[in-house]
């Protein structure tokens, strides 16, 4: 389903109300103020279903039901289905992202302006996808990501990481995990690279608006500091965070066949650390990781 959004400011979330008789409506979804969409899944073919909408305000207070509308289920090709779940994946990240930063909004209650970085490089990746499938037109597409990058290219980073959370509005750092997490997070910040590597080899047209994006894209990208999280030379591994504040007093390593591996394949491929000066030695008990991760 598909609706013309609502212009009032005090406008909250939308109540998506069913009925299987066109009689008795239950309500079964909400979606928040911004979304002009909703996608039901009834498990199966041959069904008839009604729909009606209603608009709620801050103060809780719903308007009327909308007209009604009605819809059948039939049996999806592979194709249909594919599509289908594309474009859902797709929708959840391009409905509900930030207004202001136009990035992923972390999932946990209680702040409606809570960036999530890693996440934000998962919707990047949907977004190209969303492009590339038709969803949304080139130039919505390119609209979101500067928005994007221009948001990410003031924000608080530390030695070029970003930290796990963002305020959407101003682009600060917010330690929702306590006061150690006031710094960089180099597994989030590894996520949202390859969205932003991905995204890089896509907006290549002759553009201002696209050679903008490659270029704020390709500064982010040559400014992290993925060496700086070893720590000490002499360790054979990363860091998960460093705080301006307290170090690696978190002292997370990041070892083993795990989500975090990207961030080594993306250590040694960073253009920051293959400008460095650096000694390669044989490789041996203590100097594997030198051999490994500045090559």
């Amino acid at each position: 389903m598909t609706w013309t959004p609502s212009n009032d400011v005090g406008l909250r979330d939308y109540k998506i109300y069913r009925s299987f008789d066109g009689k008795k409506y239950t309500p079964i979804a909400i979606q928040k103020g911004s979304a002009t969409r909703y996608e039901d899944f009834l498990g199966e073919s041959g069904k008839t279903s009604f729909y009606k909408i209603s608009a709620v305000d801050v103060n809780y207070d719903e308007s009327p039901l909308s007209a009604e509308v009605q819809a059948g289920t039939r049996a999806l090709s592979d194709e249909e289905l594919l599509t289908m779940v594309q474009e859902a994946c797709f929708r959840y990240y391009w409905d509900g992202a930030h207004p202001i930063a136009g990035m992923a909004i972390e999932i946990l209650p209680g702040d409606e302006n809570l960036v999530a970085v890693g996440a934000s490089g998962h919707g990047i990746m949907a977004l190209l996808v969303g492009l590339e499938r038709g969803f949304i037109t080139r130039e919505q597409g390119v609209d979101r990501m500067l928005k994007i990058t221009r948001f990410l290219s003031k924000a608080d980073r530390f030695h070029g990481v970003f930290p796990h959370f963002l305020d959407g509005r101003t682009g600060e750092i917010i330690a929702r995990f306590g006061k150690y997490d006031n710094g960089g997070d180099l597994v989030e910040t590894a996520f949202l690279m390859q969205g932003l590597l991905a995204a890089r080899q896509y907006f290549t047209r002759d553009t201002a608006a696209e050679q903008e994006i490659q270029k704020t894209m390709t500064s982010l990208w040559r400014s992290v500091e993925w060496d700086w999280y070893r720590g000490d030379r002499n360790r054979n591994f990363l860091y998960w965070h460093w705080s301006p504040d307290y170090g690696f007093h978190l002292h997370h390593p990041l070892i083993g066949c795990n989500e975090a591996m990207i961030v080594y394949l993306l250590a040694i491929a960073s253009p920051l650390i293959l400008s460095r000066p650096r000694c390669i030695t044989p490789v041996g008990q203590d100097s594997r990781s030198e051999l490994q991760y500045r090559r």
